[in-house]
């Protein structure tokens, strides 16, 4: 099931909008796309298609604050969220977590072709961490 919604130790997956396993071709796809951001529905995948899950995890209130007062960007919060990708591959990028506390996404090696990715992961670590309306 790839939903949104939080586990229990705060952890999230992400199914990229751009993903092609995505059924954007279907007549109720932006209905469907908003249900899932909502966590309402399961990501509208087609048929036999496997996509790339972005497994996510929900900043703490501080480190969110100081990433925003650092004027990180989306791709900052992405490296900061991110903890794991599962599903089908990424052709040129094998994630992996590096630095010496292992606990840094290589997003810098990913191609550049990711970039767009990895800022909408930004967005949606900030509207995960916003609360409606505000």
């Amino acid at each position: 099931m790839l939903r949104t919604q939080t586990s229990l130790t705060g952890e999230y997956t992400y199914v990229s909008r751009y993903d092609d396993a995505l059924d954007s071709d279907a007549p109720d796809f932006e209905l469907r796309w908003q249900q899932y951001l909502d966590g309402t529905a399961e990501a509208p995948i087609k048929a036999g298609a496997s996509p790339t899950v972005f497994h996510l995890r929900h900043l703490k209130a501080g480190e969110f604050n100081a990433l925003l007062r650092s004027d990180a960007n989306g791709f900052d919060l992405a490296r900061a969220a991110l903890i794991g990708v599962s599903g089908a591959p990424i052709p040129g990028w094998k994630f992996a977590m590096t630095g010496r506390d292992r606990k840094t996404p290589n997003i810098d090696d990913a191609p550049t072709s990711l970039y767009a990715v990895f800022m909408e992961l930004g967005s949606r670590v900030i509207a995960r961490m916003t609360p409606p309306g505000k």
